[in-house]
Protein backbone atom coordinates (compact mmCIF):
# COMPACT_ATOMS: atom_id res chain seq x y z
CA UNK A 1 0.00 0.00 0.00
CA UNK A 2 2.58 2.33 0.86
CA UNK A 3 3.96 2.65 -2.87
CA UNK A 4 0.73 4.41 -3.68
CA UNK A 5 1.29 7.36 -2.04
CA UNK A 6 1.71 10.71 -4.08
CA UNK A 7 2.36 13.64 -3.98
CA UNK A 8 0.37 16.50 -2.53
CA UNK A 9 1.17 20.30 -2.18
CA UNK A 10 -0.48 23.62 -1.05
CA UNK A 11 2.46 25.38 -2.49
CA UNK A 12 5.21 24.80 -3.92
CA UNK A 13 7.55 24.75 -1.21
CA UNK A 14 6.45 21.96 0.67
CA UNK A 15 5.53 18.01 -0.81
CA UNK A 16 3.26 16.12 1.27
CA UNK A 17 2.36 12.81 1.15
CA UNK A 18 -1.34 11.66 -0.35
CA UNK A 19 -2.71 8.16 -0.24
CA UNK A 20 -5.47 8.15 -2.78
CA UNK A 21 -8.05 5.18 -3.30
CA UNK A 22 -11.10 6.34 -3.88
CA UNK A 23 -12.58 6.32 -0.92
CA UNK A 24 -14.96 8.74 0.00
CA UNK A 25 -13.55 9.66 3.64
CA UNK A 26 -10.19 11.62 3.76
CA UNK A 27 -8.07 11.46 7.23
CA UNK A 28 -5.65 14.79 7.62
CA UNK A 29 -2.86 14.85 9.98
CA UNK A 30 -0.73 17.83 10.80
CA UNK A 31 1.94 18.07 12.95
CA UNK A 32 5.80 18.32 13.22
CA UNK A 33 8.49 15.18 13.20
CA UNK A 34 6.19 12.86 15.55
CA UNK A 35 3.37 12.60 13.04
CA UNK A 36 5.62 12.90 10.05
CA UNK A 37 7.23 9.70 11.55
CA UNK A 38 10.64 11.02 12.22
CA UNK A 39 12.72 7.69 13.71
CA UNK A 40 10.25 5.15 12.06
CA UNK A 41 13.13 5.17 8.71
CA UNK A 42 16.56 6.65 7.63
CA UNK A 43 16.46 9.88 5.80
CA UNK A 44 18.29 12.86 5.20
CA UNK A 45 17.85 17.07 4.87
CA UNK A 46 17.76 18.79 2.06
CA UNK A 47 16.92 22.69 3.08
CA UNK A 48 12.94 22.30 4.02
CA UNK A 49 12.04 18.56 2.72
CA UNK A 50 13.60 15.45 3.54
CA UNK A 51 15.25 13.01 1.36
CA UNK A 52 14.66 9.54 1.76
CA UNK A 53 14.98 6.22 -0.76
CA UNK A 54 11.96 4.62 -1.60
CA UNK A 55 12.07 1.18 0.64
CA UNK A 56 12.88 3.73 3.57
CA UNK A 57 9.57 6.01 3.00
CA UNK A 58 7.23 3.03 2.32
CA UNK A 59 8.77 1.70 5.83
CA UNK A 60 7.74 4.90 7.58
CA UNK A 61 4.35 5.43 5.49
CA UNK A 62 3.42 1.64 6.53
CA UNK A 63 4.19 2.38 10.38
CA UNK A 64 2.72 5.81 10.66
CA UNK A 65 0.13 6.82 12.98
CA UNK A 66 -1.98 8.22 10.35
CA UNK A 67 -1.78 5.48 7.87
CA UNK A 68 -2.60 2.88 10.93
CA UNK A 69 -5.85 5.08 11.44
CA UNK A 70 -6.96 5.85 7.88
CA UNK A 71 -6.76 1.83 7.26
CA UNK A 72 -9.27 1.29 9.83
CA UNK A 73 -11.65 4.12 8.92
CA UNK A 74 -11.10 2.97 5.19
CA UNK A 75 -10.39 6.70 3.80
CA UNK A 76 -7.53 8.42 2.35
CA UNK A 77 -4.81 10.08 3.76
CA UNK A 78 -2.77 13.09 3.13
CA UNK A 79 0.07 13.46 6.26
CA UNK A 80 0.60 17.21 6.32
CA UNK A 81 3.97 17.60 8.18
CA UNK A 82 7.15 18.10 8.31
CA UNK A 83 10.06 17.37 10.82
CA UNK A 84 11.19 20.42 12.93
CA UNK A 85 8.01 22.87 12.17
CA UNK A 86 6.52 24.72 14.67
CA UNK A 87 2.75 25.28 15.65
CA UNK A 88 2.82 28.64 13.72
CA UNK A 89 3.59 26.46 10.80
CA UNK A 90 0.51 23.79 11.87
CA UNK A 91 -1.61 26.99 11.93
CA UNK A 92 -0.70 28.09 8.46
CA UNK A 93 -0.85 24.56 6.68
CA UNK A 94 -4.14 23.86 8.41
CA UNK A 95 -5.39 27.11 6.96
CA UNK A 96 -4.10 26.70 3.21
CA UNK A 97 -6.06 22.84 3.53
CA UNK A 98 -8.82 24.47 4.42
CA UNK A 99 -8.43 26.41 1.88
CA UNK A 100 -8.15 23.69 -0.87
CA UNK A 101 -11.03 21.76 0.38
CA UNK A 102 -13.51 25.34 -0.70
CA UNK A 103 -12.26 24.24 -4.03
CA UNK A 104 -12.83 20.45 -4.36
CA UNK A 105 -15.74 18.22 -3.62
CA UNK A 106 -14.53 15.04 -3.68
CA UNK A 107 -15.01 13.78 -0.23
CA UNK A 108 -17.75 13.36 2.01
CA UNK A 109 -16.39 14.09 5.45
CA UNK A 110 -13.03 15.17 6.36
CA UNK A 111 -11.12 13.95 9.68
CA UNK A 112 -8.34 16.94 10.50
CA UNK A 113 -5.95 15.65 13.77
CA UNK A 114 -3.80 18.57 14.64
CA UNK A 115 -0.55 17.32 16.98
CA UNK A 116 0.77 20.81 18.53
CA UNK A 117 4.55 20.68 18.65
CA UNK A 118 6.40 22.20 21.11
CA UNK A 119 5.33 25.86 22.79
CA UNK A 120 7.12 28.80 20.96
CA UNK A 121 9.12 26.98 18.30
CA UNK A 122 7.57 29.88 15.76
CA UNK A 123 8.26 32.71 17.51
CA UNK A 124 10.70 35.59 15.81
CA UNK A 125 10.56 32.61 12.48
CA UNK A 126 9.08 33.14 9.56
CA UNK A 127 5.99 31.15 10.54
CA UNK A 128 5.21 33.40 13.53
CA UNK A 129 1.57 35.16 13.69
CA UNK A 130 3.30 38.98 13.00
CA UNK A 131 2.71 41.23 15.97
CA UNK A 132 4.84 44.51 17.56
CA UNK A 133 6.87 41.91 19.33
CA UNK A 134 7.72 45.32 21.82
CA UNK A 135 3.99 45.84 22.48
CA UNK A 136 2.89 42.05 22.89
CA UNK A 137 5.77 41.81 25.44
CA UNK A 138 5.93 44.81 27.50
CA UNK A 139 3.62 43.49 30.14
CA UNK A 140 5.38 39.71 29.94
CA UNK A 141 5.98 39.18 34.31
CA UNK A 142 7.20 35.57 33.86
CA UNK A 143 8.40 33.44 31.40
CA UNK A 144 5.12 30.70 31.75
CA UNK A 145 3.00 34.08 31.17
CA UNK A 146 4.96 34.68 27.29
CA UNK A 147 4.54 31.26 26.47
CA UNK A 148 0.92 31.51 27.44
CA UNK A 149 0.53 34.31 25.41
CA UNK A 150 2.20 32.81 22.30
CA UNK A 151 0.08 29.73 22.56
CA UNK A 152 -3.05 32.10 22.25
CA UNK A 153 -1.95 33.81 19.85
CA UNK A 154 -1.22 31.02 18.03
CA UNK A 155 -4.48 28.94 19.06
CA UNK A 156 -6.38 31.95 17.36
CA UNK A 157 -5.26 31.52 14.42
CA UNK A 158 -6.31 27.97 14.38
CA UNK A 159 -9.57 29.13 15.41
CA UNK A 160 -10.52 31.66 13.02
CA UNK A 161 -9.45 28.59 10.60
CA UNK A 162 -12.34 26.53 12.47
CA UNK A 163 -14.48 29.07 12.20
CA UNK A 164 -14.11 29.54 8.18
CA UNK A 165 -14.83 25.47 8.19
CA UNK A 166 -18.30 26.75 9.99
CA UNK A 167 -18.72 29.49 7.63
CA UNK A 168 -18.68 27.55 4.40
CA UNK A 169 -19.92 24.32 5.99
CA UNK A 170 -17.27 22.29 4.94
CA UNK A 171 -17.04 18.21 6.11
CA UNK A 172 -14.71 18.80 7.64
CA UNK A 173 -14.37 17.39 11.96
CA UNK A 174 -10.97 18.72 13.98
CA UNK A 175 -9.34 17.17 16.83
CA UNK A 176 -6.74 18.90 18.30
CA UNK A 177 -4.21 17.04 20.56
CA UNK A 178 -0.35 17.84 21.92
CA UNK A 179 2.54 15.17 21.75
CA UNK A 180 5.00 15.35 24.52
CA UNK A 181 4.33 18.76 25.63
CA UNK A 182 1.84 19.73 28.56
CA UNK A 183 -1.46 21.68 27.54
CA UNK A 184 -1.17 25.68 27.84
CA UNK A 185 -3.56 26.34 25.41
CA UNK A 186 -7.10 28.19 26.13
CA UNK A 187 -9.93 26.50 27.78
CA UNK A 188 -11.18 24.15 25.54
CA UNK A 189 -9.25 24.41 22.55
CA UNK A 190 -7.65 20.95 22.96
CA UNK A 191 -9.62 18.53 22.51
CA UNK A 192 -8.08 15.35 22.97
CA UNK A 193 -8.00 14.70 26.66
CA UNK A 194 -4.87 12.69 26.76
CA UNK A 195 -1.09 13.31 24.99
CA UNK A 196 0.60 11.32 22.81
CA UNK A 197 3.26 10.73 25.76
CA UNK A 198 0.98 10.34 28.14
CA UNK A 199 -0.77 7.15 25.88
CA UNK A 200 2.52 5.72 25.44
CA UNK A 201 3.35 6.24 29.57
CA UNK A 202 0.01 4.26 30.10
CA UNK A 203 0.75 1.41 27.72
CA UNK A 204 4.10 1.11 29.94
CA UNK A 205 2.38 1.39 33.19
CA UNK A 206 4.79 4.31 33.88
CA UNK A 207 3.17 7.13 36.37
CA UNK A 208 2.95 10.58 34.46
CA UNK A 209 2.60 13.30 36.50
CA UNK A 210 2.14 17.24 34.66
CA UNK A 211 4.46 20.03 36.16
CA UNK A 212 4.12 22.61 34.35
CA UNK A 213 6.98 22.07 31.31
CA UNK A 214 5.32 23.63 28.41
CA UNK A 215 8.77 23.68 25.99
CA UNK A 216 11.22 21.15 25.19
CA UNK A 217 13.66 23.23 22.73
CA UNK A 218 16.90 24.39 23.38
CA UNK A 219 16.57 26.59 20.15
CA UNK A 220 13.48 28.06 21.78
CA UNK A 221 15.46 28.71 25.55
CA UNK A 222 18.45 30.59 23.43
CA UNK A 223 15.61 33.17 21.69
CA UNK A 224 13.94 33.56 25.03
CA UNK A 225 16.56 36.04 25.57
CA UNK A 226 14.84 38.49 23.26
CA UNK A 227 12.32 38.99 25.65
CA UNK A 228 14.63 41.43 27.74
CA UNK A 229 14.90 43.18 24.74
CA UNK A 230 11.26 43.67 23.67
CA UNK A 231 10.45 43.65 28.03
CA UNK A 232 12.48 46.44 28.78
CA UNK A 233 12.65 49.05 25.90
CA UNK A 234 10.24 50.69 23.84
CA UNK A 235 10.40 53.26 20.79
CA UNK A 236 8.59 56.60 20.65
CA UNK A 237 8.96 58.45 17.47
CA UNK A 238 12.05 56.11 15.94
CA UNK A 239 13.66 56.65 19.35
CA UNK A 240 14.58 53.41 21.34
CA UNK A 241 13.86 54.10 24.91
CA UNK A 242 14.76 52.22 28.13
CA UNK A 243 11.47 51.56 30.47
CA UNK A 244 12.21 52.29 34.33
CA UNK A 245 10.49 49.65 35.59
CA UNK A 246 9.81 46.72 33.32
CA UNK A 247 7.59 44.24 34.17
CA UNK A 248 10.10 41.06 33.83
CA UNK A 249 13.25 42.17 35.68
CA UNK A 250 16.09 40.58 34.16
CA UNK A 251 17.13 38.70 38.04
CA UNK A 252 13.85 36.69 37.82
CA UNK A 253 13.81 36.29 34.08
CA UNK A 254 17.65 34.44 34.76
CA UNK A 255 15.91 32.22 37.59
CA UNK A 256 13.15 31.25 35.44
CA UNK A 257 15.34 30.38 32.66
CA UNK A 258 17.27 27.89 34.95
CA UNK A 259 14.04 26.29 36.38
CA UNK A 260 12.51 25.76 33.11
CA UNK A 261 16.06 24.22 31.73
CA UNK A 262 15.92 21.83 35.08
CA UNK A 263 12.29 20.57 34.28
CA UNK A 264 12.63 20.48 30.49
CA UNK A 265 15.82 18.21 31.38
CA UNK A 266 13.70 15.92 34.16
CA UNK A 267 10.54 15.85 31.05
CA UNK A 268 13.27 14.26 28.69
CA UNK A 269 14.22 11.96 31.06
CA UNK A 270 11.08 10.91 31.52
CA UNK A 271 10.52 10.32 27.65
CA UNK A 272 13.32 8.59 26.77
CA UNK A 273 12.47 6.11 30.19
CA UNK A 274 10.34 3.46 27.90
CA UNK A 275 11.04 1.19 24.58
CA UNK A 276 8.90 3.16 22.49
CA UNK A 277 10.89 5.67 21.62
CA UNK A 278 14.17 5.81 19.52
CA UNK A 279 17.28 6.58 20.69
CA UNK A 280 19.53 5.91 17.86
CA UNK A 281 21.47 8.77 17.26
CA UNK A 282 20.66 12.63 18.34
CA UNK A 283 18.99 13.13 15.25
CA UNK A 284 15.91 11.07 16.33
CA UNK A 285 15.86 10.46 19.59
CA UNK A 286 12.49 10.98 21.46
CA UNK A 287 10.72 10.02 18.51
CA UNK A 288 7.72 7.54 19.09
CA UNK A 289 8.99 4.18 17.24
CA UNK A 290 6.44 1.91 15.49
CA UNK A 291 4.80 0.90 18.84
CA UNK A 292 4.58 4.15 19.89
CA UNK A 293 2.83 5.23 16.40
CA UNK A 294 0.19 2.16 17.63
CA UNK A 295 -0.57 2.91 20.60
CA UNK A 296 -1.75 6.63 19.32
CA UNK A 297 -3.26 5.52 16.39
CA UNK A 298 -5.46 3.16 18.62
CA UNK A 299 -6.22 6.53 21.05
CA UNK A 300 -7.21 8.45 18.00
CA UNK A 301 -9.26 5.66 16.42
CA UNK A 302 -11.40 5.16 20.28
CA UNK A 303 -11.73 9.14 20.19
CA UNK A 304 -12.81 9.06 16.05
CA UNK A 305 -15.54 6.70 16.83
CA UNK A 306 -17.07 7.44 20.19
Amino acid sequence: MPAQFKVFELDKRFAFDYLEQGNQTLLVTIGDSWTWGHGLAKNDWDCDNVLEQESEKSLRLSQVYGTLVANQINADYINLSIPGQSNGWIARYFDLFVDWCKQQTQYEKIHVIIVMSEVAREWLGEFDVPVDNYDFCKDIFSIEAFLKKQSKKIANEIMKTELKIKDNRLPIEVLKAVAFVEDNYPKGFITCDKTWQECIFNDANIPYKKFGTYVFQTAVIEKLERLLEYNHYYYENSERIKSKNPTLPTDRFQKQRLQLMDSIDKANELIYSTNVNTYRHETDKGHPNAKGHTIWANYIIGELTK
